[in-house]
């Protein structure tokens, strides 16, 4: 029995698209991020009201203050989450294909890549707002959370 070959195969080309597949996972969007995840796993190594109290502590009740320490301990679950999800995103064939074709990076990041990460990044959003409302509620009820207002946390109003 013989084995014909009907087609030919140019290794070179096929060495060409893998190496070309190769550099486009870490070209587009390079993996920059360990440093940062290192943060990540730091953040959540303390437990928020502990590190949201000595923020509080240090930097007084006021408005401001509250938003900018739900900020700065509310972004953890949007990095690891669009972290994730780039990383996926990344190694698909759309995003392969678009960088063979020769397309720039910005280009492949906005066009292919950020389209797909968004709608993950707008469902944490609206997720994490209720996250977020019983954190303005938990530091005011300890009282260090907005003064001279009324909110979730205040519970005097409601006391006999």
């Amino acid at each position: 029995m013989e084995f014909e070959r009907d087609t030919i195969i140019n290794y070179d080309t096929v060495a060409d698209v893998t190496l070309c597949q190769e550099e486009t996972l870490e070209s587009i969007v390079p993996d920059a991020c360990p440093d940062i995840m290192r943060i990540v796993d730091v953040m959540l190594s303390f437990p928020f009201i502990f590190l949201a109290l000595c923020l509080m502590a240090v930097l007084g009740s006021s408005m401001t203050n509250v938003i900018l320490v739900l900020g700065v301990t509310g972004w953890v679950p949007y990095a690891r989450t669009i972290r994730a999800q780039v990383l996926s995103v990344r190694e698909r064939e759309f995003v392969v294909a678009a960088r063979i074709s020769g397309a720039r990076k910005g280009y492949i990041i906005f066009k292919h890549i950020l389209p797909n990460v968004i709608d993950s990044a707008i469902i944490l959003g609206t997720l994490e707002m209720g996250n977020a409302i019983l954190s303005e509620a938990s530091l005011t009820f300890l009282g260090m959370g907005i003064p001279h207002n009324r909110h979730l946390g205040k519970y005097d109003r409601y006391w006999p």
